[in-house]
């Protein structure tokens, strides 16, 4: 049987330690990202797309902050950077030169 949902029932229970952005070692295993450096999955549509208007602020490495130290440019493995889907033109300048 289901859960009854009644009006604030979405304010009753805050989840603690979760916050946008940011990617539990668990979710990271789960996504098969190698290492805190990896980028995440979706991040190849984001620099095609834009980022999720629900959170304009939000600070995306690879996409509108500087990728993290330790991670490439380019669209190998653990690289920030790459091909959109569909598409021959990289999403990164600096690729432009290596293609």
């Amino acid at each position: 049987m289901g859960e009854l949902y009644y009006e604030g029932k979405e304010f009753d229970h805050k989840p603690e330690g979760l916050r946008p952005g940011f990617l539990s070692i668990a979710l990271r295993e789960a996504l098969g990202m190698a290492d805190l450096t990896s980028p995440p999955p979706w991040l190849i549509n984001m620099q095609r797309y834009g980022p999720p208007p629900s959170y304009p602020n939000l600070r995306i490495p690879g996409l509108n902050a500087p990728i993290p130290n330790g991670a490439g440019e380019g669209g190998a493995e653990g690289g920030a950077c790459g091909l959109g889907a569909g598409s021959s033109e990289p999403l990164c300048p600096s690729q432009s030169s290596q293609a």
